[in-house]
C-alpha cells in the first residue's frame, strides 16, 4: 500500500499507524494538562466481523 509503513505485519486499514499516533499525541496533550507524572501509551486493538479467513481474527498496533 503506498503511502503506508511496512513495519506492520497486520493491519486493520491503510492509516491505522497515522491514526494512532494521532490518538497518541492527544492523548499526552489531555494528560500532560492533569499531571505531567502520567504518561499514557496508545493502542488500537481491532476485531474481524466478517468470515475472511486470509486475515487476523484480531489486530493490534503496535504489535510489539
Amino acid at each position: 500500500m503506498t503511502g503506508y509503513p511496512q513495519s506492520l505485519k497486520y493491519f486493520m486499514w491503510p492509516w491505522q499507524v497515522y491514526y494512532r499516533i494521532s490518538c497518541q499525541t492527544t492523548a499526552e496533550s489531555l494528560f500532560d494538562s492533569l499531571d505531567r507524572g502520567l504518561k499514557p501509551n496508545v493502542f488500537l486493538m481491532g476485531f474481524q466481523i466478517d468470515n475472511d479467513n486470509t486475515l487476523p481474527q484480531i489486530c493490534i498496533d503496535p504489535e510489539d
